[in-house]
């Protein structure tokens, strides 16, 4: 895997620049374009991952987020058994929840424009939707964040290597990229009664007003920005509460080779193929030269001098023969390919 970190203080031009001189793939999984971005993504990867919040550097597995649950509930075993955690992870809920009346319209939080404006009504929308965070959330979200620092963070480039978990940690908190609710709104209009007044001027239709309801759906996306605020404010919370020395402390690292070693025992030990034994090769110690001990019976006074590989020259073999059994004659022929040389018997 190859990656590029180039300078911050660069403009984003030539830090762009730098990446596509350098001809690096695109790092996104699956993605088979050529890297166009100082984030060693191509265009539409990088548009995805900014606009879109799709995981492009991967996500984990089922079975990945199986062992890291394994690996928390086994590291805080004591505290889950005293009920410290459960002290733990209310504190958390209480700091990640707020009342239904912070909640405003869709449209009335667009209005707001940074994160911090917006934090309070998202934890509302949260609280409204999910409820309070409990014991296995918190621990959920804590093997989502140990998966991810294990398996996923050391693949990606340096540039966005920190803010990818902290981001995917927010959206899996909110579950939610669209705050919208439908509203029933009052509309008047006005329809033709058919009848014809004449007047003075010119003969005219008569029309009414008519007011009715029509339901109008107000919509409010949530940014990116946002899941990423989120999520350093609950890791933050949960680093000072649950990890003594936070992201680059020893227990998170030895949690996260307890995580790679799990998963690399799923994958299990790969098997070596079997010889078997009742193949003329393996039934004496000394090993035999596939063109000696696996051509017919009439060719086995062929020489291969200087071939490392023996198949092809097998293959010929087999052909020699067969062409050697169909005309019966049994003349010396030499054949060269490369520096081996093979002799055998066959019809001119």
């Amino acid at each position: 895997m190859r990656q590029i970190t180039t300078d911050s203080r660069l403009p984003t031009a030539e830090r762009n620049a730098i990446v596509v001189a350098a001809g690096l793939p695109c790092q996104a999984v699956g993605c088979q374009n050529k890297a166009t971005r100082w984030s060693n993504l191509c265009g539409l990867c990088e548009r995805q991952f900014l606009e879109d919040m799709k995981p492009v550097f991967g996500k984990p597995t089922k079975e990945q987020l199986a062992a890291a649950e394994a690996v928390v509930r086994e590291h805080f075993e004591d505290k889950i058994g005293s009920g410290v955690f459960d002290d733990w992870s209310s504190q958390i809920g209480k700091t990640f929840s707020r009342p239904l009346a912070l909640l405003p319209a869709p449209l009335a939080m667009k209005r707001r424009r940074y994160p911090k404006e917006r934090y309070d009504a998202l934890l509302a929308l949260r609280t409204r939707d999910r409820g309070v965070l409990t014991r296995r959330g918190v621990v959920n979200l804590l093997a989502l964040a140990l998966a991810i620092d294990a398996l996923i963070t050391p693949t990606i480039p340096q540039p966005v290597r920190n803010d990818y978990m902290i981001a995917l940690l927010g959206q899996r908190f909110m579950r939610r990229e669209v705050y919208s609710r439908t509203v029933m709104r009052y509309s008047s209009r006005r329809e033709k009664t058919g009848v014809i007044r004449y007047g003075p001027n010119r003969p005219e239709e008569l029309t009414r007003r008519v007011e009715e309801e029509v339901p109008t759906k107000e919509y409010c996306r949530i940014r990116r920005s946002d899941l990423r605020y989120i999520g350093r404010r609950l890791w933050k919370a949960m680093e000072k509460m649950l990890l003594s020395g936070g992201r680059k402390g020893a227990t998170w690292s030895d949690m996260k080779e307890k995580v790679a070693t799990a998963a690399h025992g799923l994958h299990g030990p790969e098997k070596t193929p079997q010889r078997d034994l009742a193949s003329p090769a393996c039934t004496s110690a000394k090993p035999v030269p596939r063109t000696s001990a696996c051509l017919p019976a009439r060719s086995r006074r062929a020489v291969v001098e200087r071939d490392s590989q023996h198949s092809s020259f097998a293959l010929l073999s087999g052909l020699i023969h067969g062409a050697d059994e169909r005309r019966g004659f049994g003349e010396p022929l030499r054949l060269c390919q490369g520096n081996a040389v093979f002799r055998g018997n066959d019809a001119r």
